[in-house]
């Protein structure tokens, strides 16, 4: 929760029109932790997209129950369990001088389901929805 709470007040200092934050939580991992990412990411993004990131054995949608848990804005919150859509959702709808902040993969190129590898890449993800989208925006994407 600490790092992604540097990351979001260190992008506080950049000049941007809206902040959004796509993020999930991993399953099998501490619990605890949830409501404190929904916490913080209320209190420095303009949008929250809360979508999948590994869930493993658990159940998804009580994941994201979880973190919302700790969001102060319900308004700010999407819900898109699909990562790959979330991603979209979060570029198609960007404005001039917007920042999207895809966190959780990084580098992966999978997710994890109920022990499964279900191959997905934010990055790649990430530069199809610019493609498709790049002549209605000028965002930055971290």
């Amino acid at each position: 929760p600490y790092a992604l709470e540097s990351l979001l007040k260190n992008l506080q200092t950049l000049k941007m029109n809206k902040l959004t934050l796509v993020f999930g939580c991993a399953g099998e991992r501490d619990k605890t932790k949830r409501s404190l990412m929904g916490k913080i990411a209320s209190i420095y993004a303009d949008i929250i997209i809360i979508t999948s990131e590994d869930p493993k054995s658990e159940d998804l949608l009580l994941i994201i129950r979880d973190i919302i848990m700790g969001v102060d804005d319900l308004f700010k919150v999407e819900i898109v369990p699909n990562r790959k859509q979330a991603i979209q959702k979060a570029i198609e709808e960007a404005e001039e001088n917007d920042i999207i902040l895809i966190t959780g993969k990084g580098n992966e190129h999978y997710e994890l389901f109920n022990g499964y590898k279900v191959e997905h890449n934010d990055i790649e993800e990430a530069q199809k929805a610019l493609l498709q989208y790049q002549s209605t925006i000028n965002s930055y994407i971290i």
